[in-house]
């Protein structure tokens, strides 16, 4: 029943020759509402994991639209609402951030850099090679935490360090 009724709205979008301006707001809107996940208060965090959750064709949807009409701002956006770790973690959305990085001026753009495939993720605990690695980062894990140096490697981290230069050396050799 909901596809019927998403389809005929599509279509009265289509006559009026409003579908663009719809989709371009619908993305925006979906936009706004990674904002204020990044940004929610701990207190709430089942309301926000049930919402994202319920939301997630819409994101997807937003996601597709921004890419398909080669919008960069709102293709970045939307991948900067999913950069922190306890939203790729917890909820993973799986965006194909390398399609962004295809759109014309994407290297010029402010976001290029937030590109998870750009990135490296460090931490001191197998959780953080997890999500680091779920999320399509790098990940470099040090060892001066709890983890020991067998748990982290068996977590399978792009690098495993034990000291400040170490960690110089391998950001300068693997600069993303």
């Amino acid at each position: 029943m909901l596809e019927t009724i998403r389809e005929y709205g599509e279509e009265r979008l289509d006559e009026a020759g409003e579908t663009d301006r719809w989709q371009a707001r619908h993305a925006d809107y979906y936009v706004d509402v990674l904002k204020q996940i990044r940004h929610h208060d701990p207190r709430k965090e089942v309301f926000w994991a049930v919402r994202l959750s319920a939301k997630q064709d819409n994101l997807l949807a937003a996601w597709s639209w921004a890419i398909d009409t080669r919008n960069i701002d709102t293709a970045f956006s939307i991948l900067a609402g999913f950069a922190p770790s306890e939203l790729s973690f917890r909820w993973p959305l799986l965006l194909d951030g390398e399609a962004a990085l295809e759109l014309p001026g994407a290297a010029a753009h402010p976001g290029y850099d937030a590109v998870p495939s750009r990135c490296v993720y460090l931490g001191d605990a197998v959780t953080d090679v997890v999500a680091g690695r779920a999320a399509g980062m790098a990940t470099i894990a040090v060892t001066w935490g709890a983890a020991t140096a067998d748990d982290l490697a068996g977590a399978g981290p792009t690098a495993v360090i034990s000291n400040v230069a170490e960690l110089a050396a391998q950001l300068l050799t693997d600069a993303r």
